[in-house]
């Protein structure tokens, strides 16, 4: 079966990042892109379970118009690894139907994490409330990692 062509936008770009660098002629730079988090806890008794965290990173969304053009929205829904929907972002952004242009949306992501597992980030975009349609969905691996250490 053939997959139907929506007319765009088309996705270039969904990652997670330390830094997205906008140079003067609009190109992203992505330092150091990841899709692990690798948490640690050390000490002499170092917990079984993963104590609860606060992760920050970069999102960086790249899409090309093709032929949308108007205001829209771009949601950007997290799961966590235990399946529940975590609130979302939501970013307006503005498309002119020209094929080739588009938007980057560079977004701080800060996520409570309290399980290890995977997390995915749907990347939705919507012309109108309740017509969302999933663009990808990105996964983040949350690892943990107790090492015992000597007592001082």
């Amino acid at each position: 079966m053939a997959a139907t062509d929506s007319g765009g936008p088309y996705l270039t770009t969904a990652v997670f990042c330390d830094e997205a660098v906008v140079g003067q002629d609009g190109a992203v730079s992505l330092i150091r892109i990841i899709d692990t988090v690798n948490h640690a806890a050390e000490g002499p008794d170092p917990p079984d379970e993963m104590p609860p965290f606060i992760f920050r990173t970069k999102l960086v969304v790249s899409l090309k118009a093709g032929k949308a053009k108007g205001r829209y929205t771009v949601l950007i829904r997290p799961q966590a690894s235990d399946g529940r929907y975590l609130p979302a972002q939501e970013q307006v952004v503005h498309l002119d139907g020209g094929g080739h242009t588009g938007v980057n949306i560079i977004t701080q992501v800060q996520l409570g994490i309290e399980y290890e597992g995977l997390y995915w980030f749907d990347i939705l975009f919507a012309a109108a409330p309740g017509d969302e349609r999933l663009l990808t969905r990105v996964p983040l691996l949350v690892q943990y990692s107790p090492r015992k250490t000597p007592a001082p």
